[in-house]
């Protein structure tokens, strides 16, 4: 028994490696003039009932340079009729090994207030690795319970100027 798990003990280690995420994955046309490339977005709005729904979304960023970073983080806002039930990530280097997972230290919790008002009940969650060992590819999960469903969350995968798509769903 002892043997049998020397030999899988390095096949487990791997497993959570994405060689998919590779940045040598990436074409050379969508790495041109990019700071980062959004490698999946995926959204799923489930409507549990009339006054519950789940929205579901997970996105893989590539970030190529520091002038990306911005685009490596994942601010999940909230108030009193969305909750924020899940809050993952994952941290990958530049050949889709596995770094770490995202850790409670790397959320924060911040205040949706802005300069024109003195007072919202929006909140964010804002997720990030704080990584600066370019290029990398973060994975981030989420799901939100909403009980306002007079208006569906907008579907947006390409967020900012100079950065590519690669998989939107």
């Amino acid at each position: 028994m002892k043997p049998l798990l020397l030999l899988l003990l390095p096949l487990l280690a791997g497993a959570t490696d994405k060689p998919e995420y590779a940045v040598a994955r990436i074409p050379e046309a969508m790495k041109a003039n990019a700071y980062s490339v959004v490698r999946r977005h995926e959204t799923v709005f489930t409507v549990k009932n009339p006054g519950e729904a789940t929205e579901r979304v997970r996105f893989v960023v590539t970030v190529l340079d520091p002038k990306g970073e911005d685009e490596a983080k994942a601010e999940v806002a909230y108030d009193k009729l969305r909750r924020v039930n899940e809050l993952d990530g994952t941290l990958y280097d530049a050949v889709g090994k596995e770094i770490r997972k995202l850790r409670k230290s790397d959320v924060e919790d911040r205040s949706a207030v802005s300069a024109g008002s003195l007072m919202e009940d929006t909140r964010y969650r804002v997720a990030d690795f704080h990584h600066t060992d370019f290029p990398y590819t973060v994975e981030f999960t989420y799901q939100l319970t909403t009980r306002n469903l007079m208006f569906y969350p907008r579907w947006l995968p390409h967020v900012t100027d100079r950065q590519s798509v690669e998989t939107p769903r």
